[in-house]
């Protein structure tokens, strides 16, 4: 029996309320585990606590007293679901949200075709980039510097890339 599990059981244990096969594996657990001993000691200390308290007894007819009231009670009328105002909305919000949907769609601008500027200027602009970035003090200059990008372009949508080192 693992500690949550002894923990767990230990209120049933201290009342008597475990079967003997749960009880006596409890028992196991608390003979080799200090710490759920401590806390099962914890218990007991409670318990004796609670039992040298003086009793009191309930006054006469509390008992009576309150099953007739239960007994008298009126039943109280259950609340009227709101699915009838919320099923008035949600069509009319549904449909608003629809046109909503399609106006956004429509309203869009054209996607721009791709421009691919000629090799020469991104390939600069890529070395240029790495280069700052390697003059950065907190830059990885290990990868910057092994891997400044020089792409040049040999046909339309054709990248070639090819590693520079900055040494």
């Amino acid at each position: 029996m693992k500690c949550d599990e002894a923990r767990q059981r230990l209120p049933y244990y201290m009342a008597g309320a475990l079967a003997w096969p749960t009880r006596q594996r409890l028992q196991r657990h608390l003979d080799a585990c200090p710490a759920c001993r401590l806390e099962a000691e914890g218990h007991i200390r409670v318990i004796k606590l609670v039992e040298a308290l003086p009793s009191h007894e309930p006054p006469p007819g509390l008992w009576q007293g309150v099953l007739n009231r239960i007994e008298a009670g009126e039943e109280l009328p259950l609340p009227v679901p709101e699915r009838r105002r919320l099923r008035a909305f949600g069509v009319p919000a549904a449909v608003l949200a629809a046109a909503a949907a399609a106006s956004l769609l429509l309203m869009r601008p054209p996607v721009e075709p791709v421009h691919v500027t000629p090799a020469g200027i991104e390939a600069e602009y890529v070395q240029h980039s790495a280069q700052l970035a390697a003059s950065d003090p907190l830059a990885d200059r290990v990868a910057l510097g092994s891997l400044t990008v020089a792409a040049s372009w040999d046909a339309p949508h054709s990248p070639q890339v090819t590693f520079v080192s900055m040494h």
